[in-house]
């Protein structure tokens, strides 16, 4: 009976290592492709080319700060003005700051732009951050040469446009025409960008640049892009993935400043399960966003 129970063992031990050889040992290859992606977030339904430098040219949020230094009385007075007159009709408030101010004023005219900043006249956004629906201006200067001699601010306002991000315009009644008259006035439609724009209300907006990943045997390796496309910093993210809607991993990301992207790389997550029709990549985080629908992205076997 001795050699019975040594083939026996022989045969479990042959069982038990084919079973670990399927369940362990990469086989075969499967690629996914991306099945869709449904991003609906959009803004400006109306043809506004040419009104600012860039498209949806924005401050982070409604209150913006600003700082006024070296100005004599008529100028830092006119300033004001122009402040309380955009304020006025727009959601914008302004806010005055003794230092790291959004917008800086200076009436210096031995002041100098560093070389390389963006600068139309005497005024413009200088820092400018590009994210997919949105440019960011984190800091705009205003400099202040000439003396008004009209009744209204129209030097100052003409200048805070440009630091609004509003270039020049080609109509001469325009106050953003090339050359200032007492008689131009802010068009309509410059305010009611500002109000457009502005309206957006101030969130993070994280998406999925792009996902790709392959299946060798019961082992995952994806490779992951992500984005924050909105207009403030997202705090910290948990990326999960989804095979055949089972979770297989949670992976912590640090924040994502808006503009900024993050890849991950993840490779030999071990699946259980024998065959896999879609994965699925969901991002989780306690905060509001501008959209959400874009915080899933599903990949399919590639045909």
């Amino acid at each position: 009976m001795g050699w019975k129970k040594v083939i026996s063992v022989i045969f479990t031990f042959i069982l038990v290592g084919m079973l670990v050889f399927y369940w362990f040992v990469p086989y075969g290859s499967i690629d996914f492709s991306i099945k869709d992606k449904n991003y609906n977030f959009s803004i400006n339904s109306e043809d506004t080319t040419g009104m600012q430098f860039y498209k949806n040219l924005r401050y982070q949020y409604l209150d913006i700060s600003y700082e006024i230094i070296d100005c004599p009385l008529q100028k830092r007075d006119n300033m004001l003005e122009a402040f309380n007159l955009v304020s006025e009709n727009t959601i914008l408030n302004f806010n005055q700051v003794n230092n790291n101010p959004e917008i800086g004023v200076s009436c210096d005219s031995t002041t100098r732009i560093n070389d390389g900043f963006f600068i139309a006249g005497e005024g413009g956004p200088v820092n400018i951050t590009q994210t997919t629906n949105f440019n960011i201006i984190s800091y705009g200067t205003i400099l202040l040469l000439k003396e008004s001699t009209c009744g209204t601010p129209n030097i100052a306002t003409h200048e805070l446009l440009h630091s609004l991000g509003f270039g020049h315009s080609s109509n001469k009644n325009n106050i953003m025409y090339n050359y200032s008259k007492c008689s131009q006035t802010v068009s309509p439609d410059i305010y009611n960008l500002i109000n457009e724009i502005y309206a957006i209300e101030s969130l993070p907006d994280l998406a999925f640049e792009n996902v790709s990943a392959n299946m060798h045997g019961k082992y995952l390796d994806t490779n992951v892009s992500i984005r924050n496309q909105g207009i403030i910093n997202a705090d910290e993210i948990n990326l999960k993935v989804y095979a055949d809607d089972k979770l297989i991993k949670t992976f912590e990301i640090e924040k994502i400043d808006y503009g900024e992207g993050k890849k991950i790389l993840l490779t030999n997550l071990w699946i259980s399960k024998i065959n896999i029709n879609e994965l699925k990549y969901l991002l989780e985080y306690n905060y509001q966003e501008l959209d959400k629908q874009n915080n899933q992205i599903i990949l399919e076997i590639e045909n």
